[in-house]
């Protein structure tokens, strides 16, 4: 005979069993978020270099515009 209930013992073993279980899953989901937050950097980043790129380009356009203008 245990001082402690047999069943008690097992309940609290299936609920650390559990929580060991989705602490897992939770992690997953954590890292899974992350992972998509940081694509989502990483493309508004890449997004706004192509823009400040055309605009640079844009702008080198119409300065050899005006230079070719001036020496006409």
């Amino acid at each position: 005979m245990v001082p402690y209930s047999r069943d008690i013992a097992d309940q609290r073993r299936k609920y650390g069993d559990n929580m060991l279980r989705k602490g897992a899953e939770h992690l997953a989901t954590q890292k899974q978020f992350e992972a998509d937050a940081q694509a989502k950097l990483e493309a508004a980043r890449r997004k706004r270099q192509e823009e400040r790129d055309r605009q640079e380009a844009l702008e080198v356009n119409i300065l050899v515009d005006v230079a070719y203008c001036r020496d006409s």
